[in-house]
C-alpha cells in the first residue's frame, strides 16, 4: 500500500520518471536532467526566484508591498532586483 505523503526524494523521483519516462538516465548528483544535458539545481532555482519576483513586482503597487508578498525584507528585494537586473 503507497504511503499518502511520501517524503521528499520521492517527490523528486516520481518527478524524474513522470518528465522523463522510467528509461531515462539520472541526472548527476545535485543536477536537474534536461534534454541535451543537465542544470545544476541552483540554477534552476535562481530562474524560478527571477520568474517569482518578476512576478510579484507587475502585481505589486510598489516595492514595500512587493517585499511583504515575497516575505523577505525591501533590502533584500533591492539585492535580487540587482542581482537579476530588474
Amino acid at each position: 500500500m503507497a504511503r499518502e505523503h511520501p517524503g521528499a526524494g520521492e517527490h523528486h523521483e516520481r518527478a524524474l520518471i513522470l518528465s522523463h519516462g522510467p528509461d531515462s538516465a539520472a541526472a548527476p548528483s545535485g543536477g536537474v536532467p534536461v534534454a541535451g544535458g543537465c542544470f545544476a539545481a541552483s540554477d534552476v532555482l535562481e530562474e524560478v526566484e527571477q520568474q517569482h519576483i518578476v512576478r510579484v513586482l507587475r502585481i505589486a503597487r510598489d516595492l514595500d508591498e512587493a517585499a511583504r508578498i515575497l516575505g523577505i525584507d525591501p533590502t533584500t528585494l533591492w539585492r535580487k532586483r540587482k542581482k537579476y537586473g530588474l
